[in-house]
């Protein structure tokens, strides 16, 4: 008889895949507070000039940020879920939308920073498609792991 495979989806037990997401998480944090940090400074144009070869350059940068940031966020918080009415929001994905909205409305109180309605749209767009991701790769797991027991 065969003993079921471990799952990588787990919300009680401390997997070394988890530990990679919580490590991953908390570098990505890191490098976010140093990008917000410098753009806080007034020297981000120093730092994000290649952003103008990037089409859509500072919104494309605002997508790719923050969903990934939902998504590293996730990946370390696991499938826990906050229900809110009829929908199931991940804790990963509320924790990045409040922090985002927090930063990004911040700006607008910092001398050097401008806030924009447009970045804000960004950051939103990409916890969702990112969160989609998640949930998609999420559930194939645990639909894999169902298969194979």
């Amino acid at each position: 008889m065969k003993s079921p495979k471990p799952s990588i989806v787990s919300e009680t037990s401390a997997s070394p895949t988890n530990t990679y997401a919580k490590v991953a998480l908390f570098l990505f944090v890191v490098f976010l507070v140093w990008t917000i940090t410098i753009a806080n400074n007034g020297s981000g144009s120093t730092y994000f000039s290649f952003l103008k070869y990037i089409p859509g350059g500072d919104k494309t940068g605002h997508f790719v940020l923050m969903g990934s940031f939902c998504f590293l966020a996730n990946c370390a918080i696991g499938k826990k879920v906050f229900n809110l009415f009829f929908a199931e929001i991940l804790k990963g994905t509320l924790i990045v939308f409040l922090i985002v909205l927090f930063e990004e409305c911040s700006q607008y109180f910092i001398k050097s920073r401008t806030f924009d309605l447009q970045d804000l749209g960004a950051d939103i767009l990409g916890i969702i498609v990112f969160d989609l991701l998640y949930r998609t790769l999420c559930y194939k797991k645990i639909i894999h792991n169902e298969i194979t027991k």
